[in-house]
């Protein structure tokens, strides 16, 4: 017979070290969050880290919002070109592709489009975006 003990009865963290947490967070990112693209700074590049998409390739509504945002801001002239990371399907699922292929039915051109297949991670993405733009993105 197997057992399994859950330790349930005191929780990692009480309410208020989970508040501390939110409103230490709120502060440290309070000059990184827009209200839309009036108030958005003007960038090189706009960055959409890949996420998983259907199996019909589409992107799921996360990767969609994400490369929605990114065609807005292009438009808008907030930045200069949109870099899209990811999983090239080479370990797991092909997340550039249908990534390229969204932005260029929102009528993005594909000279606007740098892409970084080589991450895969959320980490790696950064990275990697770090080294290829020391100015910043």
């Amino acid at each position: 017979m197997l057992t399994l003990a859950v330790a349930a009865s005191q929780p990692l963290l009480t309410p208020a070290a989970l508040l501390g947490l939110d409103l230490a967070m709120h502060l440290h990112t309070q000059q990184r969050i827009f209200g839309g693209r009036d108030t958005f700074p003007t960038m090189d590049a706009a960055l959409v880290p890949g996420a998983l998409c259907y199996a019909n390739g589409e992107p799921k509504p996360a990767l969609a919002d994400r490369l929605h945002t990114a065609a807005a801001l292009l438009q808008a002239a907030k930045c200069g070109r949109i870099i899209v990371s990811g999983d090239d399907g080479a370990r797991r699922q092909d997340e550039i592709g249908p990534m390229l292929a969204f932005l260029e039915r929102l009528g993005v051109a594909r000279a606007d489009i740098v892409v970084d297949s080589g991450s895969f991670r959320t980490l790696d993405t950064m990275a990697r975006v770090a080294r290829m733009n020391p100015g910043g993105v």
